[in-house]
């Protein structure tokens, strides 16, 4: 049998990892040597996308049917942006997946730590206060002058220093095009699909970034304290 790859195609935390995991487990609980084969010659890198899509609406299916006589049930809209990276780990060649703006790199962690900790632990900050100030879109928070000073805050006195160098990317600049994303007027995203499943988010994205700074900040802090 020709080596192959499994690509994950989900934005979970370290998916490479957690799919060899569940494909080598079940090859071995079907046959101990499928397993044995998957776990020596099977790559699984890991993955990164950041992409925001708000949730669908009907607004959204009236456009795709005027516009292109399309009747789709769930057409997924997003930004503009789009990032996906990639972890070069591949059993027998890969495409040139740089050819369509792919990062392709030898570890994916640091660009995921820094969505996590800087995209999506920043819309958490923005949601709850965002709903208790009445309100709805996200753009409409983020537009607001006191909402920008505070997530910027957010952003390079908690979440920066808890991350490493992430190659290739200029933390300022990506700070700066998150506040750009957050204030697009036609992605129309909500505050209600942000606030959605907050004990989940919470823990893993802000409350983790905030308890994880570097020893030189968790020092500094120390000695402001005393």
């Amino acid at each position: 049998m020709t080596p192959f790859t499994i690509v994950s195609c989900d934005n979970l935390q370290g998916n490479g990892r957690l799919a060899r995991k569940a494909f080598t487990s079940f090859a071995r609980l079907r046959d101990a040597q499928l397993g044995e084969w998957v776990e020596r010659n099977v790559h699984f890198p890991n993955s990164m996308v950041d992409r925001i899509t708000p949730a669908t609406t009907d607004a959204d299916r009236r456009e795709v049917r005027t516009r292109f006589g399309i009747e789709d049930r769930w057409p997924v809209v997003c930004e503009p942006f789009v990032q996906w990276v990639l972890e070069d780990s591949f059993s027998s060649g890969r495409p040139c997946y740089e050819h369509v703006g792919v990062q392709v790199v030898e570890d994916v962690e640091p660009y995921e730590l820094m969505k996590l900790r800087l995209l999506n632990a920043s819309h958490q900050g923005l949601c709850y206060f965002g709903r208790l100030c009445g309100y709805e879109f996200v753009h409409e928070a983020a537009q607001d002058p006191l909402f920008r000073q505070f997530l910027r805050g957010y952003m390079d006195i908690e979440a920066t220093p808890t991350l490493e160098p992430v190659p290739g990317v200029d933390l300022d600049d990506y700070k700066d095009s998150l506040l750009e994303r957050f204030s697009n007027p036609e992605v129309r995203d909500t505050i209600a699909r942000l606030c959605a499943e907050s004990s989940d988010r919470i823990p893993k994205w802000l409350s983790r970034s905030s308890a994880s700074s570097s020893p030189a900040t968790a020092r500094s802090r120390g000695r402001r304290r005393s």
